[in-house]
């Protein structure tokens, strides 16, 4: 199958993506990753446009969705997309941001862990407009205490139902019955 420009920039940048989080590379040592490789490659078009999450430092808003999982070594897993306006690509896209392990996750250790890892990437929490996830009766405390930090400092999270991934769903679903 032949993919065109822009499918082949994002297999680039997925595979990439897939390699950060196979190898657990952080996010900030792969911050400028895109000018390494237009340099090492700079006749190379698909590395012209190489740029992972750099749009989203410049974002005015990000979504950050997260599923908690238990890995083959009973340790909890944090995975973290970010969805956000992409103003190159004039549509909202979806990055993966990392996965975190963690021991035993309560909702105060990844309210650490989450506005820890934003601040190390140079992320700041008034960025954040609302956290996605899986399940409705999942990490409530979690969301109020990220809820609270944010009202610390003159923000808050959008609020739309304790599980806006359902919501979106269907209602794409149902979009697509008429």
């Amino acid at each position: 199958m032949m993919l065109d420009f822009q499918e082949q920039v994002t297999k680039a940048e997925a595979v990439w993506a897939l390699t950060v989080a196979r190898r657990a590379y952080s996010f900030n040592s792969c911050d400028e990753i895109g000018d390494v490789f237009r340099t090492m490659f700079p006749d190379s078009k698909i590395a012209q446009q190489f740029k992972l999450i750099k749009c989203l430092k410049k974002t005015e808003k990000f979504v950050l969705c997260f599923d908690e999982q238990t890995d083959n070594q009973n340790r909890e897993q944090l995975d973290l997309l970010v969805k956000y306006w992409c103003y190159n690509e004039g549509l909202v896209v979806t990055r993966y941001y990392k996965s975190i392990l963690l021991g035993h996750a309560t909702a105060p250790v990844i309210k650490n862990v989450i506005i820890d890892s934003l601040k190390a990437d140079g992320l700041e929490l008034k960025q954040l407009l609302m956290l996605g996830h899986d399940s409705p009766f999942i990490n409530l405390s979690f969301e109020n205490l990220i809820d609270n930090e944010m009202k610390k400092i003159g923000c808050g999270l959008l609020k739309i139902g304790g599980c806006n991934l359902p919501i979106a769903h269907n209602g794409f679903k149902a979009g697509n019955n008429i």
